[in-house]
C-alpha cells in the first residue's frame, strides 16, 4: 500500500467478487506470519465488509510488492549484542472514516525480530503527542 493511499469505506464505488476478494486476502494473511512488512496493509484490506473495486486495486498493488520483494522476510542470525531493543511509532489520525489512529511497535533480541504488533484505536487523540504516548504504553505493554 502506498503511504499517500489512504482506504475509505467508498460506499458508492462498484463491488467485487466476495469470494475473489477474500481468497486473496487469505492467501495475503498466511504470508504475514513471515512478513512483517504487510501486516498493516493485509490488516486493512481484511476489514472491508463490502469490498469495492479501489479495494480490490489495492490488494493488486500488495500482490505485486510480493512479487517484486520476494527476498524480503524474516531472518535469524546468531549475534553477540545480547541487548533487546524495541521500537514504536503512532499514526496521528490516518482513518478517513473515524479519524483514529494506528500504532505499532517492533523488538528486536539479538538483531533478530521477535514481536510485533500494529492496532487501531478505540478513541480519536486530540494530538500527535497523545498518538505517541499511547503507542509507547501500548509497545510497553
Amino acid at each position: 500500500m502506498s503511504k499517500a493511499s489512504k482506504l475509505s469505506k467508498d460506499e458508492r464505488g462498484q463491488t467485487v467478487d466476495q469470494k475473489l476478494y477474500r481468497s486473496m486476502i487469505g492467501s495475503l494473511l498466511y504470508l504475514t506470519t513471515s512478513r512483517p512488512d504487510l501486516c498493516h496493509s493485509v490488516y486493512v484490506c481484511s476489514y472491508q465488509a463490502n469490498p469495492k473495486v479501489s479495494h480490490l486495486n489495492v490488494v493488486k498493488r500488495i500482490i505485486k510488492y510480493v512479487k517484486g520483494k520476494i527476498e524480503y522476510g524474516l531472518s535469524y542470525t546468531n549475534h553477540t549484542n545480547e541487548n533487546l531493543v524495541g521500537y514504536c511509532d503512532a499514526d496521528w489520525s490516518g482513518c478517513i472514516d473515524d479519524r483514529r489512529n494506528t500504532s505499532g511497535g517492533c523488538f528486536f533480541l539479538r538483531n533478530n525480530p521477535i514481536a510485533w504488533h500494529s492496532k487501531k484505536h478505540n478513541c480519536a487523540s486530540l494530538s500527535s503527542t497523545q498518538a505517541e504516548y499511547i503507542a509507547m504504553g501500548s509497545s510497553c505493554t
